[in-house]
């Protein structure tokens, strides 16, 4: 019996088992966790089951395996310390005093109703529901130090695998007559392939971080390999696919993220030891001399070109049209600017609690602003995070900046190799995540979450040793 339990265990502790378990975490986040509110009935399946996944990953990891993620560890550890510490009821005098608070106390004085003990948060439902939320990242960071080398890297394979699913999806979704079929969420942009998203921002994001992935794969393609041509073909149909799908979602966000996508893929490409084999060996095209990098790198932006333009001509470009538009129309984005703003400096030092925007907002909505739609987020996730957490969040992100520019700057001084490749690839889909969230919040759907939590093990791998 004894045997048995021993053995039980360690298939269960394998490499092999330990990869097939953030296999099985990503497809479920992905599936359960493509929409940012925080009533998705979906959310009831995936959060106790990252608690668990954090279980299993904890009950098999040692301190060195730990070492490997230890200051994305420690920021999202500070980001939880501060959530926990905003729901802390405080005595009504001191809640009080806390800034925008004194409101609250006048309502509830000409109710006549005694003053109870309040937290920080001036939404507990939404502080405990963002609370929640950390458990995945947190599942992802976990699973992520577990893994062995060469599966750490195979994980960007699996967000690959995603974006092709929520394609294909998004293509039933875009052919389909009926608007309730294949949908996964009730508030979505319907008619359009959002696949396993509710946004069409954040299904057009995950396609331009599989540009850049994409480039990766092409880089650190064996010439020598049997499969080479099988890959190659993958790789230009994924590119090609990724691009058209963005300017059918006709998202100008996700057109941004695909132009820096290209530009990094491009590099990537150029940079291949694929194109190293007869690069100095000039071919003859059209009379002309050209190396091998030279025919590549042209005919791939001629693809793109074509792409762009056969699209373009199919009438599909929503995305163009939208950044082509001649008269521009002031948007609700712009124009609660200088509230978001105004909240941010008011709701210093302590913020107004992680998950309270939408409650709060209400105090600065003026008469300009009245509609009736609400704003459930800033649309500017870097201000938003500033208003909701205060001081601490600002040292948060500032210790973030400082450590993404250091583990830069490391992996710059790097020589060439799947070390700095994967490096790269990290440092660029930040980048995308940084830019995406300064007029959205991709970092509030679960799936992102747990995605931008492995690439920042990436980055850290990448900077302090080999990944």
């Amino acid at each position: 019996m004894r045997e048995k339990l021993n053995q039980i265990v360690k298939r269960s502790t394998s490499d092999q088992a330990r990869f097939h378990v953030i296999i099985a975490f990503f497809v479920i986040a992905f599936l359960t966790g493509g929409g940012s509110r925080g009533d998705i009935t979906s959310l009831v399946v995936l959060r106790p089951l990252a608690i668990l996944f954090c279980a299993y990953a904890l009950s098999i990891a040692d301190p060195n395996e730990l070492r490997t993620v230890r200051m994305p560890l420690f920021m999202l550890t500070a980001i939880i310390a501060v959530i926990a510490l905003q729901l802390v009821p405080l005595p009504p005098l001191v809640w009080q005093e806390l800034p925008k608070r004194a409101i609250y106390g006048d309502i509830g004085d000409l109710m006549g109703i005694e003053q109870p003990w309040r937290p920080i948060n001036l939404s507990p439902s939404g502080g405990w529901n963002s609370l929640f939320s950390t458990t995945i990242p947190l599942a992802a960071l976990l699973l992520y130090a577990v893994q062995t080398a060469d599966n750490k890297r195979k994980i960007l394979y699996i967000i690959l695998g995603a974006a092709l699913c929520s394609g294909l999806i998004g293509l039933l979704q875009f052919a389909s007559s009926s608007t309730d079929l294949f949908y996964f969420y009730r508030i979505t942009n319907e008619g359009l392939p959002v696949g396993l998203f509710a946004n069409r921002n954040h299904q057009a994001l995950l396609f331009a971080i599989s540009i850049v992935i994409f480039g990766w794969w092409a880089h650190k393609l064996n010439p020598s390999s049997n499969h080479i041509t099988t890959q190659s073909l993958i790789i230009l149909f994924g590119i090609i696919f990724s691009i058209v799908m963005i300017f059918i979602l006709g998202s100008r966000a996700g057109l941004a993220a695909s132009v820096f996508g290209i530009f990094v893929m491009l590099m990537f490409l150029y940079f291949s030891p694929l194109l190293s084999i007869g690069a100095k060996r000039g071919i003859r095209v059209f009379g002309y001399n050209m190396s091998l990098r030279a025919i590549v790198l042209s005919s791939s932006f001629a693809v793109i070109v074509g792409i762009t333009l056969l699209v373009v001509l199919m009438s599909r470009s929503l995305a163009l049209d939208r950044l082509l538009q001649k008269v521009p129309v002031e948007t609700l984005r712009s124009k609660i600017f200088p509230a978001l703003i105004d909240m941010g400096g008011d709701f210093l030092p302590y913020g107004s609690g992680f998950g309270s925007f939408q409650r709060v907002f209400y105090q600065f909505e003026t008469t300009e602003l009245l509609r009736p739609q609400y704003l459930n987020h800033a649309h500017n996730d870097w201000i938003e995070f500033i208003i909701e957490g205060g001081v601490a969040a600002i040292l948060t992100l500032a210790v973030f900046v400082i450590w993404f520019l250091v583990r830069c700057f490391q992996i710059s001084k790097r020589p060439s190799g799947r070390t700095k490749s994967i490096g790269i690839a990290a440092i660029s889909i930040i980048l995308i995540f940084g830019f995406a969230s300064i007029v959205d919040y991709p970092l509030r759907v679960p799936s992102f979450m747990a995605a931008f939590a492995v690439v920042c093990a990436m980055l850290e791998g990448s900077g302090r040793s080999k990944v």
